[in-house]
């Protein structure tokens, strides 16, 4: 079902950066924390979905601003705001419903985008479409994910525009 495969990209993602929260927290600001590094927001989708289609869809992401909640007023900022350091954008690759398998890594691209791309090129209630994050992220295996994350943080931490 689509709704499994966010919550498993989730798990993914945790695991390639170490994350090894016990719970995922639904309605968190982010969905990923590396241990004393970035805050993550992962965006999954794929090209097939669990129902009966005619063609591949068209994958886009979404929700990409969020209100941040302040636990001193227990209310959400009334402006929206890009809150993770880094995004990942998890892609189940299959176009073949015969071979559908998301347990299978190989069938899974993840592309990586620092947060000021997404600030700087987006508006809070746009969609963005994979030919957009290809613009700015080459795709990466499961296996190299961590370093990817942590390449893209430290890249944006040295030049300045996020602490």
């Amino acid at each position: 079902m689509n709704v499994v495969r966010g919550v498993l990209a989730e798990f993914l993602v945790a695991r390639a950066v170490g994350d090894r929260t016990s719970a995922r927290h639904a309605w968190s600001d982010w969905d990923v924390t590396v241990p004393n590094g970035p805050k993550i927001e992962v965006k999954s989708g794929g090209y097939l979905n669990s129902w009966t289609m005619r063609r591949l869809s068209r994958i886009e992401f979404n929700g990409l601003w969020g209100r941040r909640w302040d636990e001193a007023t227990l209310k959400r900022d009334t402006a929206p705001t890009v809150i993770a350091d880094v995004f990942v954008f998890a892609v189940h690759t299959c176009v073949m419903p015969a071979s559908y398998n998301p347990r299978d890594l190989r069938q899974w691209e993840f592309y990586v985008v620092s947060s000021d791309i997404i600030k700087a090129r987006t508006a809070p209630k746009r969609r963005i479409s994979l030919k957009f994050v290809q613009s700015h992220s080459a795709p990466v295996p499961w296996e190299a994910l961590g370093g990817e994350v942590t390449r893209v943080w430290a890249e944006t931490r040295r030049d300045g525009r996020r602490e």
